[in-house]
């Protein structure tokens, strides 16, 4: 059992790990793996506040996170993109994999995501399928429109 089934298990998460034998590093691969739109994928975007905080922004698969809104919304002078490596020692799961649940983060839940959807499941050939609202009682994130297109 890995440490996101285990802890899926441990909170009684009403959430699905489905596994494959395909890559589903980026939201393009999870999306045509699945047959879902890109929105129905979500990625965790781990940021570094000016604090050293470690923030978590959920966001839909098809937008990029945008780094002054969230600045500009909770008060920050400078958030920056952890590195992949930096990701992995905040998390313990590698950048490409990380869920949007189970690991200390203040979590950033983007406005427009809704309903069921697709997050990282813990490997690079994983996915977690969860509904927003089952996220939402798990993580209390703030609720912010902290997206832009790509």
């Amino acid at each position: 059992m890995n440490i996101l089934s285990s802890y899926l298990e441990q909170h009684s998460v009403k959430a699905e790990i489905l596994c494959f034998d395909q890559s589903t590093r980026t939201c393009a691969d999870a999306a045509a793996l699945l047959n879902v739109p890109l929105s129905s994928i979500v990625k965790t975007v781990i940021l570094i506040d000016d604090q050293k905080r470690t923030l978590a922004a959920i966001i839909p698969g098809n937008k990029r996170v945008d780094l002054s809104k969230i600045c500009a919304e909770l008060g920050l002078k400078r958030v920056r993109i952890a590195p992949p490596e930096e990701v992995f020692k905040r998390t313990g799961y590698e950048a490409g994999a990380v869920p949007p649940l189970g690991f200390q983060a203040l979590f950033i839940l983007d406005a427009h995501i809704k309903g069921e959807v697709y997050a990282g499941g813990g490997t690079t050939n994983s996915l977690l399928k969860i509904h927003v609202k089952e996220l939402e009682r798990m993580v209390n994130p703030v609720m912010l429109d902290v997206s832009k297109h790509e």
